[in-house]
């Protein structure tokens, strides 16, 4: 019985192309191995598949031709170009070539016949060019993931499409799918409102959702997607050491929404996070007792003859002071701090001068985007006259070329942010100038969350109430004083400057001074 062979020829990235690893090439020398051999080749298998550690028990080609061998008794070899050609993991390479040498069938490496010797430094070499194919392999995923994270960390998810969503012209940003994004953020909110998963996939399916394949949502999968952070803006991938709450996609439900429902999924009790401040007392822990320190509270006074009313409480000293007149004086602070019209057109000028000067910087950074944008598709053309030129690794020039699109993409996108930044810095102007003209009055129509960054921002030490029930803030923000560290500018004037109402002189520290209005 002739002796005969089969060949296994394998190119997993285009990188590897360029090293002269052509599946061209390879089928060359396999078949010149073949007849030097004088063993036919009965099979050949030409594949572009990678190999990953941990996988290549399954890898198809692998396990057909060793059935293959198993019936065809007659084939001795199985022909490979070089050791990595075959494997790139230690432990799986040996397995494969144990796996083969049991049923009589040599693994021969065509590009280095002196590896096929039974020889202690033939061994040693083999092991040597084994390990070092791993390491490279290895180097490859880790830059292959570090990108992958990096796109995560601005805010992209490179990863299949959650469901509810649909593709856009920028590699790993997704968009509301109209079909189905709706019918998904129904059924969130219906399970925090009260629903089982169950009763709400039951509702879910009839009305006529269908899942992208067409098909009906099942449990399994919707509990999969119920505890998906991603429908809640946060990218979260298992396993990486790093995390981002702030996703670019559009949020099907808020942070708060996902985490009462994961509790609500496993079974803990919730906390209604809407009554932790409640709204009939918006200043609560926001004014600081003078006498002994502590904050107020909102409380209900009662007086055991059906008579209530809304007071402040001091939690320390138990002192109560009237809602009505806590609020009246804090008026009188908020209108005494707000800025002119005068004042506001100024404020206007100096932001618009700091903008002017921060803008050259601006089209520094965006001259540079521009030529790495050019730069980019100078390379992807370069790679598509190559593809043009090497169909057989068309696979390959399309891996490189959509990593290469991610690149652009986010260029492209940096580049437009940069440009957008005018528009948003007039609309944020204006914005704020007519809430400092009008403090007093849209103060009381903010949240509780908004309300709480304002007074951090423009009264950094909060306000106070003394025993005799005076309102006053010991401190605030430059931007109502307009001041500047700038000795020429005129507003640092003291001729502009007037005390608060209701502000307690009696020591220096509490002494708060504001623009005349």
């Amino acid at each position: 019985m002739s002796i005969k062979s089969i060949a296994l020829c394998r190119v997993s990235t285009l990188e590897q192309a360029r090293e002269g690893h052509s599946l061209e090439r390879q089928e060359s020398i396999v078949k010149k191995t073949s007849d030097l051999l004088g063993a036919p080749i009965l099979k050949q298998w030409s594949v572009d598949q990678s190999s990953k550690e941990g996988k290549n028990l399954a890898r198809k080609d692998l396990r057909e031709a060793y059935d293959f061998c198993k019936v065809n008794r007659s084939v001795k070899y199985v022909l490979v170009d070089d050791v990595d050609r075959f494997m790139r993991s230690i432990k799986e390479f040996y397995w494969y070539e144990v796996e083969f040498e049991r049923i009589g069938v040599l693994v021969y490496y065509c590009s280095t016949p002196e590896l096929n010797e039974n020889t202690m430094t033939a061994k040693v070499t083999k092991l040597l060019k084994i390990l070092q194919a791993e390491m490279s392999n290895n180097e490859r995923i880790i830059k292959s993931t570090s990108g992958l994270k990096a796109r995560v960390k601005n805010g992209y998810y490179p990863f299949p499409i959650p469901q509810g969503y649909r593709r856009t012209m920028t590699p790993g940003l997704y968009e509301p799918d109209p079909e189905r994004f709706k019918l998904l953020q129904t059924s969130f909110r219906e399970i925090l409102a009260g629903l089982t998963p169950a009763e709400a996939l039951r509702r879910l399916n009839n009305r006529g959702y269908k899942t992208p394949t067409g098909k009906e949502m099942q449990l399994a999968r919707f509990m999969k997607i119920l505890r998906c952070p991603y429908y809640a803006g946060l990218l979260r991938i298992e396993g990486w050491d790093f995390v981002n709450d702030h996703g670019l996609q559009n949020k099907m439900i808020s942070k708060d929404e996902f985490e009462e429902l994961q509790n609500r999924l496993s079974g803990k009790k919730l906390r209604d996070r809407r009554r932790q401040h409640n709204p009939d007392f918006p200043l609560s822990s926001m004014i600081t007792c003078t006498q002994c320190g502590a904050k107020l509270v909102g409380c209900v006074h009662r007086n055991g003859k059906g008579g209530e009313w809304d007071k402040y409480r001091c939690r320390g000293c138990n002192k109560e002071y009237h809602k009505k007149d806590v609020h009246l004086a804090i008026d009188d602070v908020l209108k005494a701090s707000e800025i002119s019209s005068l004042n506001g057109d100024i404020l206007i000028k100096k932001l618009e001068q700091i903008w002017k000067e921060e803008q050259s910087e601006n089209v520094g950074y965006r001259e540079i985007l521009s030529r790495r944008l050019n730069d980019l598709h100078d390379k992807k053309n370069k790679l598509l006259l190559s593809m043009a030129q090497n169909p057989e690794l068309k696979d390959d020039f399309l891996q490189t070329i959509s990593m290469m699109k991610y690149e652009i993409a986010e260029v492209e996108q940096q580049i437009r942010d940069s440009k957008k930044i005018d528009d948003d810095l007039v609309e944020f102007i204006s914005f704020s100038v007519g809430f400092l003209e009008r403090q007093a009055e849209n103060w009381w129509n903010l949240s509780y969350e908004d309300m709480e960054r304002c007074k951090d921002l423009l009264y950094p030490a909060g306000f106070s109430i003394d025993y005799n029930k005076k309102v006053y803030t010991p401190e605030i923000s430059p931007i109502l004083c307009l001041k500047s560290n700038k000795k020429e500018l005129d507003l640092n004037s003291n001729s502009l400057l007037v005390e608060v109402p209701r502000v307690a002189l009696g020591s220096k520290r509490l002494k708060t001074y504001i623009l005349q209005v």
